[in-house]
């Protein structure tokens, strides 16, 4: 599964992607079964990589001019976590308000 999420600028830093995140990655990979979610990211979007991160996802590639946007040739970051790596609590612990937190797996 690939996903991808736009957050307008008055809402960004409140935490409202990693609570949704969390709500996707739970329906994804708990409820339906599936296996692994994958993100792309611009190098260049350090909050975004960030956020990925926080949620568990490990940064698995970094394509150079994979894509060609305004003009210009860009790299791409892909991100990945897989259900067990979710389910064993290795995301959601930087976020204490979230009902459905998992214990830290360390």
């Amino acid at each position: 599964m690939e996903i991808g999420i736009t957050v307008n600028k008055q809402y960004q830093r409140k935490g409202y992607a990693a609570e949704v995140l969390a709500l996707i990655f739970d329906y994804l990979l708990i409820k339906l079964g599936k296996h692994r979610i994958i993100a792309s990211v611009d190098p260049d979007n350090q909050a975004s990589a960030k956020l990925l991160e926080k949620m568990g996802m490990k940064q698995e590639a970094h394509f150079i001019q994979s894509g060609f946007l305004d003009g210009d040739w860009v790299d791409g970051m892909v991100y990945a976590i897989v259900e067990d790596e979710w389910r064993n609590g290795k995301s959601s612990r930087h976020n204490p308000r979230m009902q459905h937190a998992r214990p830290n797996a360390t």
